[in-house]
């Protein structure tokens, strides 16, 4: 379990966080949390800046409007499972309300700028924030606020590697508003280096803030008393479609379906599990036999709880991924297709326990002193001024 190591009250601040919290997403809602316990263990005070559009409410919710005929057939999925997926926004909304400590809600930039000013710090990370080919927003660069505002960015990922050339030119000057910068994979990090001019680390995702027996204390208890494959897909396709049946074949136990993708399994021994919330996602994890998915967050919770996974390379995102399992020593749990499994059958192997090993530790030690330093250096310079 975490430790926690409280720092003087002379020395604890405000802090506002900017991130993805309020999108009805596992990991970007876990890694929030995980952030949140990590700055209150050193006794901080921590509020989640809670920009939430109407643009991302609509995207949240459960019932989509049906504009033609044609959106009749391309939406069938939400009709068929309303009542699974009604059940999942309502895990959602209340995991937000209840766990998150949120400020009030700004629906605008304009509101924004009105807005949160009373922090002595702001931390913008982690997730794919700065992801600027999906659009980047201003607002996870702090553009709505004066550039002498104290800011940290924790871990934030720009979804693939880029080439600083590609770069948008307003970029650079956004990203040099931070005092403190980090990301979360080493591409970001040769990145962020080469359009700020300055040394930046490579930190952990927040959801490895708290070990296996925390998230434990969130999760919800066991979905099923059986053994269970635990399939989770962002992106299906042909190779993820032959993955899950070598392993269906190869493993004998049913299949928990956790994201929309996998239908196509409805034939076979599968329970789903589509309504799952943010506790009821570590549950699933947590009492896996083995995990199967293209999920970044699915991959690191199944790290943490020491569950066998395989991890499907996406088909243009795979720099986290990469990143992160190389640094853990897992690469081979990377696979493209199902012709991996072939050559190394071993990686099915449900008895192989996962450690994460001394680099990990290293790198946990390495993102929780970047992030505590940082605010130390903040909060040392605040008490300069008011003396």
């Amino acid at each position: 379990m975490m430790t926690e190591v409280p720092v003087s009250k002379s020395r604890a601040m405000k802090i506002g966080v900017l991130t993805f919290h309020s999108a009805h997403n596992y990991g970007a809602v876990l890694q929030a949390y995980g952030l949140q316990r990590e700055l209150e263990a050193h006794g901080h005070e921590v509020e989640f800046i809670h920009y939430y559009s109407h643009q991302l409410e609509a995207k949240n919710r459960y019932k989509r409007p049906l504009k033609s005929p044609k959106d009749l057939v391309a939406k069938s999925g939400y009709l068929l499972f309303s009542g699974l997926l009604k059940r999942r926004f309502e895990r959602f909304e209340s995991f937000q309300q209840n766990q998150l400590r949120l400020s009030p809600r700004y629906h605008t930039v304009a509101e924004l700028e009105a807005g949160p000013t009373e922090y002595d710090a702001y931390v913008c990370g982690s997730d794919q924030i700065w992801n600027f080919s999906e659009g980047a927003s201003p607002v996870y660069f702090l553009r709505f606020l004066p550039t002498d505002r104290p800011a940290i960015a924790y871990a934030p990922s720009f979804g693939k590697t880029f080439e600083a050339s590609s770069a948008p030119e307003h970029l650079a000057d956004w990203i040099q508003r931070f005092q403190y910068l980090s990301a979360r994979e080493s591409s970001g990090v040769d990145f962020i280096q080469e359009l700020a001019g300055r040394s930046v680390p490579q930190v952990l995702d927040p959801a490895f803030f708290l070990d296996g027996e925390g998230w434990g204390e969130l999760a919800a208890p066991p979905l099923l008393q059986e053994p269970y494959l635990l399939f989770y897909a962002l992106e299906m396709n042909a190779r993820t479609n032959a993955i899950i049946r070598y392993l269906s074949d190869t493993l004998k136990v049913r299949i928990v379906i956790a994201g929309k993708g996998g239908s196509f399994m409805l034939g076979r021994k599968t329970r789903i599990a589509i309504d799952s919330g943010p506790a009821e996602f570590l549950g699933l994890i947590r009492n896996a036999r083995f995990v199967l998915s293209n999920s970044f967050h699915a991959t690191v919770f199944s790290m943490l709880f020491g569950v066998p996974f395989l991890t499907i390379g996406h088909s243009s995102r795979n720099a986290r991924m990469e990143s992160l399992l190389s640094m853990a020593g897992l690469g081979a749990r990377l696979i493209r297709d199902v012709s991996d499994l072939h050559r190394e059958p071993s990686l099915c192997n449900v008895e192989c326990k996962i450690d994460l090993g001394d680099s990990m530790k290293h790198a946990l030690d390495i993102s929780r002193n970047y992030l505590n330093n940082s605010l130390l250096e903040i909060a040392s310079r605040r008490g300069a001024v008011e003396c």
